[in-house]
C-alpha cells in the first residue's frame, strides 16, 4: 500500500525529531493526557503518539501496553496528513482503513477510532492524541474538540520538555569549545555517575595567557577549539572532557581498567604533535596534566583535587606558548 505523506513532509519530520522523544521511556504529563482522553470519550484506550517518517511510536499509553508499528500500518498516520482529527464510528467499515494491518493485529479489535493531531505552532502534525474502543461508538463534537485541545496540551508538554533540554544542554555546554563546562562537572560529581569515575587527568595550557595578551581573544578561543577537538579525539568512548575554565581541562576516565598515566600521556601528544595553524601563523601549544587514580569506592572530588595540584606542581616555570608568522 502507498505511503501518503503530509504536503510539508521534510518539515514535519524535522520538527518530529527536534522532540527527541522517541524511544524515550513515558513522560508522566503525556500519560496523564492518554488516560484524560479516554475518560473523555468513555472508552478503555487512550494513547499519547508521535509519527516519524517510517514509525509510529506510542509515547504514553492508557489501558494497554505502549505498541510501536511502521507508519504504513498505523492508523494514526492518516491524523498527520492534515490537521484535523480523524474519527470513525467502526474504522472496520471504514474505507479510510482499508489494509492497515494493525486494524487486524489489534487484540481487542478496534471499532470506534479517533485521532487528534498534535501540531507545532505552524500547524505541522508531529502525532496525535488517539481514542479506541472495542465495539463501535458516535463521538459527540464536544468530545472532538476535547480531543483537539487534549492534543494542543501535548504540544505544550513537548514544547516544555524540549525548552528545559535546551536550557539544560546551554547551562552545561561550553560556549568556546562545545565541551561540557564545570556546571556539568559538578552535576556528574552529585549524581551516581560519579562512583564509576577511575581516573582522572586535570590538565592546563602553558603559557596561554601570553596568547590571548599578543594576538587577541579571538585567536586564543580558536586554539582552545582546536585544543578541545585533539582532547576529544584521543580519550576513549567511556571518557568525558570538561573545560572547567580559561585554559583548563577535566578529562575522566570510567573505564575500570583506566590508566590516568596513559591517559595524561595521550592527552600531552595530541596537542603538542603539530603547531595549531590560526590567521596563517602556527601556534605552538603544551600541556601540562596532573593525574590520579580513583580506586572502587573512593572519593571522585578528592581525586579531581590531587590531579589538580598534580598538575600545578608539574607547571613548567615562565613556561609560555610561542607563536610563529
Amino acid at each position: 500500500m502507498a505511503l501518503h505523506l503530509h504536503p510539508r513532509e521534510h518539515d514535519r519530520v524535522a520538527a518530529v525529531r527536534s522532540l527527541r522523544i522517541m524511544d524515550e521511556p513515558p513522560v508522566p504529563d503525556l500519560e496523564r493526557i492518554a488516560e484524560l482522553s479516554a475518560a473523555l470519550c468513555g472508552v478503555p484506550f487512550g494513547s499519547v503518539n508521535v509519527i516519524d517518517y517510517d514509525r509510529h511510536y506510542t509515547v504514553a499509553s492508557y489501558g494497554a501496553p505502549r505498541i510501536h508499528a511502521s507508519r504504513e500500518d498505523s492508523l494514526c498516520s492518516l491524523a498527520v496528513l492534515s490537521d484535523h482529527v480523524v474519527y470513525a464510528v467502526d474504522a472496520k467499515k471504514d474505507p479510510r482503513f482499508a489494509g492497515k494491518r494493525f486494524l487486524d493485529l489489534a487484540d481487542p479489535p478496534i471499532h470506534l477510532f479517533a485521532a487528534a493531531p498534535i501540531c507545532t505552532a505552524d500547524r505541522l502534525p508531529v502525532g496525535t492524541v488517539r481514542v479506541y474502543g472495542s465495539e463501535p461508538k458516535e463521538l459527540s463534537d464536544r468530545q472532538l474538540r476535547g480531543l483537539e485541545d487534549l492534543a494542543d496540551l501535548a504540544m505544550s508538554v513537548l514544547q516544555l520538555r524540549t525548552t528545559a533540554r535546551t536550557l539544560h544542554n546551554t547551562a552545561t555546554t561550553d560556549a568556546v569549545t562545545g565541551l561540557l563546562n564545570r556546571h556539568a562537572l559538578e552535576l556528574m560529581l552529585a549524581g551516581p555517575e560519579a562512583a564509576s569515575i577511575r581516573a582522572v587527568v586535570y590538565a592546563d595550557l602553558d603559557g596561554f595567557k601570553a596568547v590571548n595578551d599578543r594576538l587577541g581573544h579571538a585567536v586564543g578561543d580558536r586554539v582552545l577549539n582546536a585544543v578541545a577537538r585533539r582532547i576529544d579525539a584521543v580519550v576513549d568512548a567511556s571518557d568525558v572532557v570538561y573545560r572547567v575554565g580559561g585554559d583548563e581541562f577535566v578529562v575522566v576516565g570510567r573505564c575500570p581498567s583506566s590508566d590516568p598515566a596513559l591517559l595524561g600521556e595521550r592527552l600531552r601528544d595530541s596537542v603538542a604533535y603539530a603547531p595549531i595553524p590560526v590567521d596563517g601563523q602556527e601556534i605552538e601549544v603544551r600541556l601540562t596534566v596532573g593525574v590520579e587514580s580513583v580506586p572502587e569506592g573512593g572519593d571522585p572530588v578528592a581525586g579531581i583535587d590531587r590531579a589538580d595540584a598534580a598538575m600545578y606542581a608539574a607547571k613548567p616555570q615562565g613556561s609560555a606558548t610561542s607563536a610563529r608568522g
